[in-house]
């Protein structure tokens, strides 16, 4: 998470207000623009925009609570931001589907699959232990997944409280996976029992975006 921060930091905010800025240079007026120049100049989607405002937000917040203010206050709470509209569904067909699992190694394949199915983030996917997984009602439990925690990964909550949830995954999937191990082993991991290095995208993705961004870690 700090990584992130610090990039935040680096690539959109020095950038923009300039490296030795004061931190009343923030005005409304600038705070708005900045907003266009991350939509427009970076290409940022309406929800990255929104992460990135919010922790420009928050550490103005922090200063208006110091005493003596640095700021009299926030200029960040009353920008608007870029709407987010949903994009239609991509869904995978079976010939696509069929393809694409002949490019992954046999190891990763219920993998793979499970992923597809379940709709869950890779993180959250990659964080499952065998007790999570109710093979009589086909029900798995997500409360858990991996989390940046600067120098290496950290076990934690999903992203949001909605995160937590039960999906059904079809009973043909939870087929392929071995559910007779230790309930406490982790669902997927490697072949020494440790976390699997795909486990470390917190991005959903489904159709055909799904398929080029797990051929980018499926394939290698």
């Amino acid at each position: 998470m700090h990584r992130k921060y610090t990039g935040y930091i680096r690539n959109d905010i020095t950038p923009f207000f300039g490296e030795r800025a004061p931190i009343d240079a923030v005005t409304q007026d600038r705070d708005a623009a900045w907003i266009v120049f991350l939509e427009q100049d970076k290409g940022n989607a309406p929800k990255t925009i929104a992460n990135k405002h919010g922790f420009l937000s928050g550490g103005l917040r922090a200063a208006v609570e110091q005493r003596p203010t640095p700021v009299p206050f926030n200029p960040c709470t009353s920008t608007r931001l870029p709407t987010k509209y949903p994009t239609e569904i991509d869904i995978v067909d079976d010939d696509e589907w069929e393809l694409f699992e002949l490019l992954i190694g046999n190891r990763w394949r219920p993998h793979a699959e499970f992923g597809l199915v379940s709709m869950a983030r890779p993180s959250e996917v990659g964080a499952l232990l065998v007790r999570d997984v109710n093979p009589v009602s086909c029900a798995v439990r997500i409360n858990k997944a991996w989390k940046d925690g600067g120098s290496r990964l950290e076990l934690g909550k999903p992203e949001t409280a909605r995160g937590i949830r039960t999906v059904s995954v079809p009973l043909v999937t939870l087929d392929r996976l071995d559910l007779s191990r230790d309930p406490d082993e982790l669902l997927f991991c490697t072949k020494h029992g440790t976390r699997s290095p795909r486990a470390t995208s917190t991005r959903t993705v489904g159709g055909q975006g799904f398929l080029i961004e797990m051929h980018r870690s499926w394939t290698c």
